[in-house]
């Protein structure tokens, strides 16, 4: 499914950068449904509703409701941030294809993707548009609007806000993809 969405991403990234953007994040979160994240807790998710476990004067009980809020959480978020990170190796960093202007540097990587995913995820939940810069070829190969702010339909991204041009996103998909795929290729029996 997940090569299937990034397939249809390629079809439309041209005349609808919305709706490749949706099925680009959605590739990435069929293939990380299953990825652990290790040692979150509940003060992590829910500074109040911590408190209020911990409140609880059975310390069993208190960490037995815990690990159950725990496991109805599927941090898909948090999931499609760690693994877009495991499968993205040096070599994506450097390519000589890579611009001298709006370009998006490794330090930057952790926060860009959670504003990815928070970005999809309020086009789909609430209608929120995306930013208007994606819908335009990024200038110079660019990564990224090298803008200070933008207002569109009501809306106004600040820098802080800016997510990358569909074309950046798209190049790292298909690097996550392949490299997941070689990572988890299995051999076939010879018969």
């Amino acid at each position: 499914m997940a090569v299937r969405l990034y397939h249809q991403a390629l079809l439309v990234i041209e005349d609808q950068p919305d709706i490749a953007y949706l099925n680009l994040v959605s590739s990435i979160e069929t293939l990380c449904q299953d990825y652990v994240i290790e040692g979150m807790t509940l003060l992590q998710i829910d500074e109040n509703l911590s408190n209020l476990v911990n409140s609880i004067e059975d310390k069993t009980m208190s960490n037995e409701i815990e690990k159950a809020i725990l496991r109805r959480e599927k941090f898909i978020n948090k999931k499609f941030v760690a693994f877009i990170k495991e499968y993205t190796e040096e070599s994506f960093w450097i390519r000589n294809d890579r611009p001298e202007f709006g370009r998006i540097n490794p330090d930057q990587f952790e926060e860009i993707l959670k504003r990815i995913y928070k970005q999809r995820s309020k086009y789909l939940h609430t209608g929120e548009p995306f930013p208007k810069s994606i819908y335009f070829k990024p200038p110079a190969g660019a990564e990224m609007d090298a803008a200070i702010a933008m207002m569109s339909k009501g809306k106004l991204w600040e820098q802080k806000d800016f997510i990358p041009y569909p074309h950046f996103f798209e190049k790292l998909v298909n690097h996550v993809l392949m490299n997941f795929l070689k990572k988890n290729q299995v051999g076939i029996p010879n018969q």
